[in-house]
């Protein structure tokens, strides 16, 4: 009797040990669901586009290369081309 009330016990301990693991896990997959449709799957600096300054094609923020530091600061381009081309000349 006292073997069987020890293994009922611990029977009902790993019952809600691995029902607690589960259910955090369903949480963990629900909110990087939730995190990944508001945001695409993109961080914050990827969603913001900046237009190339040779060719003016909108790029990321986070693939987009600066200009030279003798350069204008806030100038970026798409391709170390452009960015030894510097500022092109858009209609």
């Amino acid at each position: 009797m006292g073997r069987t009330l020890i293994l009922l016990l611990a029977s009902w301990v790993l019952f809600w040990l691995l029902r607690r693991a589960f259910r955090r896990a369903m949480q963990a997959r629900r909110d990087a669901a939730n995190a990944e449709q508001t945001s695409g799957g993109r961080t914050a600096a990827q969603l913001n586009l900046v237009a190339c300054a040779q060719c003016g094609v909108l790029i990321p923020q986070a693939e987009a290369i600066p200009a030279h530091a003798s350069d204008h600061q806030s100038l970026q381009y798409c391709c170390v081309e452009h960015q030894r081309l510097g500022p092109g000349q858009r209609p």
